[in-house]
């Protein structure tokens, strides 16, 4: 028996008192509020990509959304590794991985031992694969920080005026939300199938804190073609900070957006209700809140 195999023997019958399974799931406390682990990074100017969350993204993220394990760890049981929020599965992963160790991680004996009583617990390639991505994961927390996002210059090219925050923003946990609209006629590029246009996103803080704000469900209205996007950026500066400010380096969720916005059409925006249509990105995007009287720039990379 190698030192390897002796080690992975212990390490699984060490995690089986973790009480991990579907019926509960073992609690970390680090992982209790999703992005209070990385509420004191300084955002970097222009769209900077936290390289971490994008390998955690592309790597064990996916692979967890494929494997199902989202049927239990987006919500229900802790770890929350496969939240609909990459930031909270990114939290809640992070507590259970040692970036110099990542081969140690519970993830790799879990990810075939049939926990849930289902295939996709149980694949003899699980464990391999997952101590691949864990390991890239670790390389990419450990060597770089960040990595340029897919941008013209500095930030995006595509860019709105900048709006102030609302003066009342609730709790995530209320379930509502304020909204903040964006007139595409004034963008720092023209588009003529924009110049009717509105963006509209809603906006929380993310917890009694009010240390940052959760922005969600954006939407696109009354083009009059439709429109190939790509790159959602959340700019956020103070009133007497340059234009457009700073995208946090953890509010990357919607940088990497690449999709077609079909013609939609609204007669009545309403006055204090978010416009009912299908929102153009379903995860969240999360912002530091740096003064009462922040503003907001969102920035696209592509909108032809």
């Amino acid at each position: 028996m190698t030192a390897k195999q002796f080690f992975n023997g212990l390490l699984i019958g060490a995690v089986a008192i973790l009480n991990w399974g579907c019926s509960g799931g073992f609690q970390s406390a680090s992982s209790s509020n999703a992005l209070s682990a990385l509420s004191s990074v300084t955002p970097k100017t222009g769209p900077s990509v936290n390289a971490g969350l994008a390998k955690f993204q592309s790597g064990l993220y996916a692979f967890a959304q494929t494997a199902n394990c989202s049927q239990c760890h987006a919500a229900a049981v802790s770890p929350t590794f496969a939240a609909a929020d990459v930031n909270t599965a990114y939290n809640s992963a992070k507590a259970l991985v040692s970036m110099t160790s990542p081969d140690a991680s519970v993830f790799i004996a879990y990810s075939g031992n049939g926990h849930c009583g289902v295939a996709s617990c149980q694949a003899a390639t699980n464990p391999a694969n997952v101590q691949a991505l864990l390991e890239a994961w670790a390389t990419a927390e450990t060597t770089g920080s960040t990595t340029t996002g897919p941008t013209t210059g500095t930030v995006a090219r595509y860019l709105t005026q900048a709006q102030t925050v609302p003066a009342t923003i609730p709790l995530s946990t209320s379930g509502s939300s304020a909204i903040m609209r964006f007139d595409l006629s004034r963008l720092n590029i023209a588009v003529p199938s924009l110049a009717a246009a509105t963006l509209e996103i809603e906006i929380q803080y993310f917890d009694a804190n009010k240390s940052e704000y959760r922005i969600l469900k954006p939407k696109l209205v009354n083009n009059t073609a439709a429109i190939n996007l790509q790159g959602i950026h959340v700019y956020l500066k103070t009133i007497s900070q340059t234009t457009p400010g700073l995208e946090d380096i953890n509010g990357v969720a919607w940088d990497t957006a690449n999709l077609t916005v079909p013609i939609t059409k609204v007669t009545t925006l309403p006055a204090t209700t978010p416009i009912n249509v299908t929102p153009l990105e379903t995860t969240a995007d999360a912002v530091q809140v740096q003064s009462s009287t922040d503003q907001i720039t969102i920035g696209f990379d592509t909108l032809n």
